[in-house]
């Protein structure tokens, strides 16, 4: 019996649920590369060239999304030949992904499975916030539909966005709101001002320490109570709500 990473106890390298979502990873990989690969192709045209004898000034290049896509390349073919295929020309990322997600119980069970995992996952997320920081896109979370799971992202301002895997629409807002109730509803202990704003920040509410002080100050939120040194306790649904007013 071996242990996951993850610390879940498994027969391979790899619990089942890591394996779903590396399977999830694999799966967005194609359009990644094809979105790399555009936003290095933007920014190559922003360069300027000098006249007659002047010095030519290179071309703009983001050199952090080439590198990231052929890492991305490198992978999927390292994980190809891993699972016992052959390598072959002309080959398309979507025909590496598929043939290495038929064959991901082969990948589960190697040593190897483990630092593949973390590659591909530090990759991902590296091409993602590549893409965001150039493109203005926020990413939401996972699509909600049963069995799917494809992460959702809009441009900044949109109200609306839709699944690219199964189609479902969702209103952006909404969606925040269920994720942060959903979250907050487990635990009603009150909380310091800081852990108040960083968990209410990893579901997408833009709140800070800051201006939950300066709320109490204007009278807009109430602390529940105070630790033993003295410091402002809240609950973290009245800063949810009271973020949401302000927004």
């Amino acid at each position: 019996m071996n242990t996951c990473p993850c610390s879940r106890p498994t027969d391979q390298f790899l619990c089942n649920e890591c394996v779903r979502d590396m399977v999830n990873d694999l799966r967005s990989v194609p359009d990644l590369l094809n979105e790399l690969r555009t936003t290095g192709a933007k920014l190559d045209v922003t360069g300027t060239r000098g006249g007659g004898g002047s010095a030519e000034r290179p071309m703009g290049v983001n050199v952090s999304a080439l590198e990231t896509k052929g890492t991305l390349e490198h992978l999927l073919l390292a994980m190809w030949i891993r699972v016992g295929l052959t390598p072959t020309r002309n080959i398309t990322p979507i025909h590496y992904v598929e043939g290495i997600i038929d064959c991901i119980h082969i990948l589960a069970r190697h040593k190897s499975a483990t630092s593949y995992r973390e590659q591909l996952k530090a990759e991902v997320e590296r091409g993602e916030r590549i893409i965001d920081s150039t493109q203005h896109v926020v990413r939401l979370g996972a699509c909600t539909t049963f069995e799917c799971g494809t992460p959702l992202k809009a441009h900044e301002g949109d109200h609306e966005t839709r699944c690219t895997t199964c189609g479902e629409s969702y209103n952006i807002t909404k969606y925040w709101e269920a994720r942060a109730l959903t979250a907050l509803g487990h635990d009603e202990t009150p909380v310091r001002a800081a852990q108040a704003a960083r968990t209410l920040s990893k579901q997408g509410v833009k709140v800070t320490p800051k201006d939950i002080e300066n709320w109490v100050k204007w009278g807009h939120l109430t602390a529940t109570d105070h630790d033993d040194k003295g410091r402002r306790l809240f609950r973290i649904q009245d800063v949810y709500q009271r973020a949401l007013r302000a927004a």
